[in-house]
């Protein structure tokens, strides 16, 4: 019996951690997806065009971020650089179609309308980023184009990219638990199945003993 239990053990086991994986992918892979990543400059006023691919839809929108090299010591700094910013932020299907514009002013990187988004979603918390509440784009392959109405002379000299990543809440984040759980159940199973097993092999030897000798007495 315990032999039936062992090997269902190892079998359930694998399965198990191959299972707490997918969660633990999908989430990581919604949180590290970049829709765009490009060069600008918003120390000139011109117009930056890029491909805008959206891989997951997150439920609480976009974060856009400028990612700043060298960066400012504080985010207060950062935002004071984008005091006079204005632009225009547009996202086209490949028909054409507009399905975002957005105007960005420093208002928009100053408020923070999502609690713990910064923390979560944002690698440098001295990095300014503009948040879209609610923002999703079901089209897989789009075409963003932002244009610098009124530029930030302040951040000439700086390396500057728009980054536009998923925002996901700590609730979403519930899912890499629950996937290292499923895991840790199921290297219980196969820590057990392996017990078990040793267990049986110990008490029932492979190899059969060696039948006692028998003294015979000379006649």
């Amino acid at each position: 019996m315990k032999l039936w239990i062992s090997l269902i053990s190892l079998t359930l086991g694998p399965v198990a951690c191959w299972i707490g994986c997918l969660p633990i992918g999908l989430h990581r892979q919604a949180l590290d997806h970049e829709a765009v990543n490009m060069p600008v400059d918003l120390a000139v006023g011109r117009e930056y065009t890029g491909p805008f691919h959206q891989a997951f839809i997150p439920t609480h929108g976009k974060q856009f971020r400028l990612q700043i090299e060298p960066r400012f010591d504080t985010i207060e700094e950062a935002l004071a650089a984008l005091a006079d910013f204005k632009a225009t932020l547009v996202v086209r299907s490949e028909e054409g179609e507009i399905l975002l514009n957005q105007q960005l002013t420093v208002q928009d990187f100053e408020e923070d309308t999502s609690p713990g988004c910064r923390w979560y979603a944002t690698l440098d918390p001295t990095t300014p980023y503009a948040f879209l509440r609610h923002f999703s784009i079901d089209d897989k392959a789009c075409t963003l184009t932002l244009s610098v109405t009124t530029p930030a002379p302040s951040l000439a000299g700086r390396e500057q990219r728009l980054v536009s990543k998923n925002v996901l809440c700590r609730t979403e984040g519930i899912a890499d638990y629950l996937g290292w759980g499923v895991i840790f159940l199921g290297v219980l199973f196969i820590l057990g199945g392996l017990r078990m097993l040793l267990s049986h092999f110990k008490r029932s030897p492979m190899l059969p003993r060696a039948a006692p000798e028998v003294n015979k007495c000379d006649p």
